[in-house]
Order: C-alpha cells, then sequence, then structure tokens
C-alpha cells in the first residue's frame, strides 16, 4: 500500500494529491471515485446543488469505498492513519463539484 511508505506528515499532502489525480487513497487504483466523510444530508442533500467547499473527502477506488460504507468514517479513517481532505476550489473543480 502506498501509505506504508509514508511519514505521518507526509500522508496529508498524499490524500491531496490523491483527490487532484483521481486515485485511491489506499491502493492508488484507477478508477476511483471521491467519498464524502462529512455527512451531506448534513449539508442540504442533494449533491448537484450543495456547496461542497470544506467538506472533507478521500478519493476511494470501488472496493474501498465499499470498505469504508461498511466500517464507518471514524474506523476507516483510523485504521489507514487518514484525515480526510477540505475539498478546495482546485479539487472541486477537477471532480466538477459546485461552489456556492
Amino acid at each position: 500500500q502506498p501509505l506504508d511508505m509514508l511519514s505521518p506528515g507526509d500522508i496529508e499532502a498524499f490524500e491531496y494529491q490523491c483527490l487532484i489525480h483521481k486515485r485511491c487513497v489506499i491502493c492508488g487504483k484507477n478508477p476511483s471515485d471521491m467519498h464524502h466523510l462529512d455527512t451531506v444530508g448534513a449539508h442540504g442533500g442533494n449533491r448537484e446543488h450543495m456547496d461542497h467547499l470544506r467538506l472533507r473527502a478521500v478519493q476511494l477506488c470501488r472496493e474501498h469505498h465499499q470498505v469504508a460504507g461498511q466500517m464507518g468514517v471514524d474506523t476507516f479513517l483510523e485504521r489507514y492513519h487518514l484525515t480526510g481532505i477540505k475539498i478546495d476550489e482546485r479539487i472541486a473543480k477537477g471532480h466538477k463539484l459546485n461552489m456556492r
């Protein structure tokens, strides 16, 4: 796993680059999708019309997306030593997300 080769201080930068390049943060696979860590329902519920800026996310392949859903956010983040990245304008544009 790519994360095994990184120091804790470098993991956040790696998480960010995975979101930018759309690679699974756990295994590096592409295709992969953004996985919202903050509850979307609490922010308007409709992903197509809500403001995604400042919500936390990680990039995950289908397999790791399912694992995250089964484990729950906190357990998943702890197991893989992730923090999640707050979506900024660069990430939002790359993923074609609303910013308002």
